[in-house]
C-alpha cells in the first residue's frame, strides 16, 4: 500500500494544458477500480455517461446564470461542461487507468472537483488496502 494518501493535483498546474492526461496503476480488478472513481466523481458532481466494463465518460455542468443571478428560460446563460474519459485495462495483478481531460479543461468548477473526485475515488481504494500509484498530469 502506498504510504501517503494520494492526492491528484488541478491539471494546469503540472501539465500546462487543458486537455492532459494521467495515469494510475491499482492492485484491483479494472471493475473495482472503476466503480471506486466513478463513486468518487459522482460525489464532486460528476456525471457518468457511456460506462462499458472498460471505462466511462464523466461529465460535470455549471450553469453560469444571467445578471442577476437568476435562472430563467430567458437567460442567456452560459454552460460550462467538463468531460473526464476514465479507461482500464488488466495489467499485472491489478489495473492501469487512463484518465484524460476530454473537453472543457478550462472550466474553474471542472478544474477543481475533477482532481478532487478522483482523489476521492483512489483514496477509497487505498483505505481499503489496495496499493495505488499515480503519474503527474502529462501534456497530450
Amino acid at each position: 500500500m502506498t504510504a501517503a494518501p494520494v492526492e491528484v493535483r488541478d491539471w494546469t498546474k503540472e501539465a500546462k494544458s487543458f486537455k492532459p492526461s494521467m495515469t494510475a496503476d491499482v492492485q484491483a480488478s479494472p471493475q473495482e477500480a472503476l466503480d471506486s472513481l466513478a463513486a468518487g466523481l459522482t460525489s464532486q458532481g460528476f456525471r457518468i455517461k457511456d460506462r462499458t466494463p472498460t471505462g466511462f465518460r464523466a461529465s460535470h455542468r455549471q450553469v453560469i446564470s444571467g445578471i442577476l443571478g437568476l435562472v430563467t428560460g430567458n437567460d442567456a446563460d452560459i454552460l460550462d461542461r467538463t468531460l473526464l474519459a476514465v479507461e482500464a485495462t488488466p495489467a499485472g495483478q491489478g489495473a492501469r487507468i487512463v484518465i484524460s481531460v476530454a473537453g472543457g479543461g478550462v472550466h474553474r468548477a471542472g478544474r477543481k472537483r475533477g482532481p478532487a473526485g478522483l482523489t476521492a475515488g483512489l483514496q477509497d481504494l487505498q483505505r481499503r488496502g489496495i496499493a495505488v500509484t499515480t503519474t503527474a498530469w502529462q501534456r497530450p
